[in-house]
């Protein structure tokens, strides 16, 4: 079985984490909380789906960069 996430190196420096693992430690936190608040409705659960693939698509085709807002 190939895991989408055995391609991401663990890489620290100087004690830190890299980059990399610091923006996917993140990103997982918000993912857990999204779907800890819409698992139990399939409508949500839904809408949270269809969100991650246009999320997807976008960031695949180069989309995204003309949406790109700084918080």
């Amino acid at each position: 079985m190939k895991r989408e996430h055995s391609s991401i190196k663990l890489v620290g420096v100087e004690g830190k984490w890299a980059p990399e693992m610091e923006r996917l430690t993140y990103l997982q936190k918000l993912f857990r909380k999204a779907t800890n608040l819409v698992v139990d409705s399939h409508e949500k659960s839904q809408f949270l789906a269809n969100y991650i693939e246009e999320a997807t698509k976008k960031i695949v085709d180069g989309s995204w960069l003309h949406l790109q807002t700084y918080r």
